[in-house]
């Protein structure tokens, strides 16, 4: 074998063409795979020292987005005041699409709820909600990214101190 050259695309994408490099008894050519679903599409063209070739059936592979999202910066500020309007807010982002973000909390021992959160720009998602009358309870919450592929990751838990500034 004198060369094998790789015809490859991303889906139905512009066509590139590599030669592979010899190492020790196999020929080589890595690539990094971009940041897209779309299956890669390969074929191989290999000659002989006489320049005779042969020419592969195209193959697929396959791509699957095994990245959780980025929870970039929690921006929920961790003290808040009876009957007053508090904002969740975070920045996620993914290699791929975020699908949903998620904000799980409870106030004190109490059951936990799940909400879900709106996206805003530049990859921020945001829930305002208004923090109970008359309890000082602490709420306690994470916050939940999953992307479109179903991979998920977390905030740990932190805790919003409530304090009453109503006057009786």
């Amino acid at each position: 074998i004198a060369s094998v050259q790789v015809t490859y695309r991303y889906g139905f994408g512009d066509i590139i063409q590599k030669m592979l490099v010899m190492n020790g008894s196999m020929f080589e050519y890595g690539i990094t795979v971009k940041n897209k679903l779309d299956p890669i599409r390969y074929q191989f063209q290999i000659k002989d020292d006489f320049n005779n070739g042969i020419l592969t059936e195209w193959k697929n592979v396959s791509i699957t987005d095994n990245d959780k999202p980025d929870l970039l910066e929690d921006d929920t500020p961790l003290e808040g005041t009876t009957g007053d309007r508090h904002l969740f807010r975070i920045k996620v982002e993914d290699n791929i699409r975020v699908s949903d973000v998620v904000l799980t909390y409870r106030y004190g021992e109490g059951a936990s709820s799940e909400v879900e959160m709106t996206s805003e720009d530049n990859g921020w998602w945001k829930l305002p909600m208004f923090l109970p009358d008359g309890s000082t309870d602490p709420l306690y919450y994470h916050i939940s990214a999953v992307d479109s592929s179903g991979n998920v990751n977390q905030t740990l838990e932190k805790v919003v101190n409530i304090t009453d500034n109503d006057i009786a």
